[in-house]
């Protein structure tokens, strides 16, 4: 279990150890940031605080939230295949709402934040040899990271107990695994080499 820094309750997400949805949650909160950045520089020269459809602060607090997550990731040193329990703020998720918003706003009509699809699209453009993609792709992909994140089902809570308390894996908790698995695949969330509990 990885606890992060907050006087706020937390609220625990079963995440996978699976290699491709890391770096996704990676190249999401590389995106987020650099937005982060450019909106907090076009408030300090302009004025505007919210120029790219947010304050600077609800882009920061995303990316680092995701940043954070990445983090928890590679230091748990699960194998693959495995999974393992964060805990996520209210507010931090909230942020993560809030950004998806926008960027579905910006997708569907970029009039709407022109400054916003610029920026994102020219990140995108740039940085195309290790993260390939489109505005698209990058809303699918903070679409992926909230379904992991936030899905509250019994299967979730046993293996958040489980693994909370230190659990030994049983019959039980692999078929709730198994189940959150499936529901991962249905999302597009997989990973070669698929395991048990760890």
């Amino acid at each position: 279990m990885t606890k992060r820094n907050s006087p706020v309750s937390d609220r625990p997400c079963i995440i996978p150890s699976y290699d491709a949805w890391v770096r996704e949650v990676g190249w999401v909160a590389e995106a987020l940031g650099i937005v982060s950045a450019a909106a907090y520089v076009s408030q300090n020269h302009t004025g505007e605080a919210e120029t790219y459809g947010l304050p600077p602060l609800r882009y920061d607090i995303a990316a680092s939230t995701l940043s954070d997550i990445c983090e928890a990731s590679v230091a748990a040193g699960r194998p693959p295949g495995s999974v393992h329990l964060v805990l996520v703020e209210g507010w931090e998720l909230e942020a993560l709402w809030n950004v998806l918003d926008v960027l579905r706003r910006s997708g569907d009509d970029p009039a709407g934040n022109e400054a916003l699809a610029k920026l994102v699209r020219m990140y995108l453009w740039e940085n195309e040899a290790h993260h390939p993609g489109t505005l698209a792709d990058l809303i699918k992909a903070v679409e992926r990271v909230l379904a992991v994140l936030t899905l509250d089902i019994p299967a979730v809570r046993e293996i958040a107990a489980a693994l909370a308390l230190g659990r030994e894996a049983s019959p039980g908790l692999q078929h709730a695994v198994a189940e959150l698995r499936a529901i991962w695949r249905a999302a597009g969330i997989q990973e070669s080499e698929e395991q048990g509990l760890r």
